[in-house]
């Protein structure tokens, strides 16, 4: 059936498409044009109709006009009859129900939150909301269990805030990681129990001598001087071995094991008790 034309003296109507209805909705305000069909197949006297003019027990099903923000709610609800459907908000001073909840804005997108999160009144921007529907824990599949952060080992946090699915730790201990943007709470969830901690970065620095810790210093900082500061902060982390004897260098010099080290430090030991 064609959508009547307006009155004489009113602006055309583009009319969106048949939404079925049982009933006023509770919904639709007042200052809204409706055009209508009855059980009868009738539809009005072909005008601009207003909610109060409509027949609504009789009434089966009506059409907004294009840009009305409900038929973008009822285009999602029939492409994806397999979800909870949307249920449509004109608007209030507060939320409509308590928990978490996802929501439809005007410009489209979805998010996911406790209702006190949200901005429920109509103020004409992109982001009122415009429909709702309560946010259904989704049982985790097996072998997709959130693994702890790989970093502190506490418990991430998984967020689907506005239809885009991350993981995070927000330890303070930690410092915040996360996970790439994912549309789906799966790929999310993947990503995160892939991660895996940094390779260490830590070296090892063998003990050295003074001579040799001055050399490490000079020449590179040379005009900067302290080479003793550096010489006394070695010492401090235990990296300044012992100085080298006499005995230590006759020994390095001659290529000497620990073993013929020992005997010649006996026969030094023998000849210096005589």
């Amino acid at each position: 059936m064609t959508a009547p034309q307006t009155a004489a003296g009113q602006s055309p109507i583009t009319w969106g498409p048949e939404i079925p209805v049982s009933g006023r909705p509770g919904w639709l305000t007042h200052d809204i044009p409706v055009f209508f069909q009855d059980k009868d197949g009738e539809c009005g006297n072909g005008g601009r109709f207003f909610p109060p003019n409509v027949d609504w027990p009789s009434c089966q099903w009506i059409r907004l006009p294009a840009s009305h923000w409900a038929n973008t709610v009822f285009a999602y609800n029939a492409a994806h009859p397999d979800e909870q459907p949307f249920v449509p908000w004109s608007g209030g001073a507060g939320a409509p129900v308590e928990g978490d909840v996802e929501v439809m804005l005007r410009d489209g997108p979805l998010s996911g939150n406790d209702v006190s999160r949200y901005r429920w009144g109509h103020v004409g921007s992109g982001t009122d909301i415009i429909a709702y529907r309560p946010r259904l824990a989704k049982p985790e599949a097996a072998g997709e269990e959130l693994l702890p952060c790989p970093f502190c080992g506490r418990k991430p946090c998984l967020d689907g805030e506005r239809g885009v699915w991350t993981v995070m730790c927000v330890s303070t201990e930690c410092g915040e990681h996360i996970t790439k943007h994912r549309m789906s709470r799966e790929g999310a969830v993947s990503d995160w129990n892939r991660r895996a901690p940094p390779p260490s970065t830590s070296v090892t620095i063998e003990r050295m001598s003074e001579q040799e810790a001055l050399a490490l210093w000079n020449p590179p900082f040379v005009h900067l001087g302290g080479g003793e500061r550096f010489v006394k902060l070695l010492r401090h982390l235990d990296l300044i071995a012992d100085p080298e004897t006499p005995l230590d260098r006759y020994a390095r010099e001659k290529g000497l094991s620990e073993a013929d080290k020992e005997l010649v430090r006996q026969a030094i030991e023998a000849g210096v008790g005589k």
